[in-house]
Parts: structure tokens; C-alpha cells; sequence
């Protein structure tokens, strides 16, 4: 997003498609992603995670995911909501996503 929306209130979103290829022989499988997400800077908050201690924007992301494969037209849909805490020129610092969190454990700046 751009710097305009890094701010408490900040709301952007995207839109992509992923196309995978599945495997080495024949046939191979195709799996067809659309991903869609909703973000939103909720606050600025002191975050502690193994790499060290950083001021971070608390941002809530709504992913919302589509996947069709060569063998079924069906669609197969998901929705994840995942809170992220983003370190000016470092990126994700942590990242919970219901049982789920990641954090941090090292980085080294260019």
C-alpha cells in the first residue's frame, strides 16, 4: 500500500491470481488460486518477538481464498482473518492467526 494508507485507520486492498503446477509426470495437476484481501491499521503498539523490541503497526487482514483444480470445477472457499504487526523498514514482525502466531527470530539490515 502506499505510505498514505500506513497510517491508524488505513485501509487498502488487493487482488491476485496464483496458478500452480503440481508435480513431475503426467498428468501434472493445476490448482487456480484467487486471493483477495481487506487490510485495516487498527494502532501502534510496542511489539517484543525473539529478533527484538519493535514499535509496529497493528494491522487486521481479511483473506479471502478461492481454489479450483483441474479435476474438479467446484470451487473450494476460505476465509482467514489474521492480525499483523508491521516494523517500519523491517516488514512483519509477528503474525496470529487463530491458534496460530509467528514472530520474528532474526534479520539482518542491508
Amino acid at each position: 500500500p502506499s505510505a498514505k494508507q500506513w497510517v491508524i485507520g488505513g485501509q487498502w486492498a488487493q487482488s491476485f491470481k496464483i496458478k500452480m503446477i503440481i508435480g513431475l509426470g503426467n498428468p501434472r495437476g493445476v490448482q487456480l488460486w484467487t486471493v483477495k484481501t481487506a487490510s485495516k491499521t487498527l494502532s501502534s503498539e510496542n511489539v517484543s518477538v525473539p529478533a527484538g523490541k519493535f514499535t509496529a503497526l497493528k494491522v487486521a487482514q481479511t483473506i479471502d481464498l478461492e481454489l479450483v483444480t483441474q479435476d474438479d470445477t467446484t470451487p473450494m472457499k476460505s476465509t482467514e482473518t489474521t492480525i499483523a504487526w508491521y516494523a517500519r523498514g523491517i516488514g512483519v514482525v509477528k503474525s496470529s492467526s487463530g491458534k496460530f502466531t509467528s514472530m520474528l527470530t532474526d534479520f539482518v539490515k542491508p
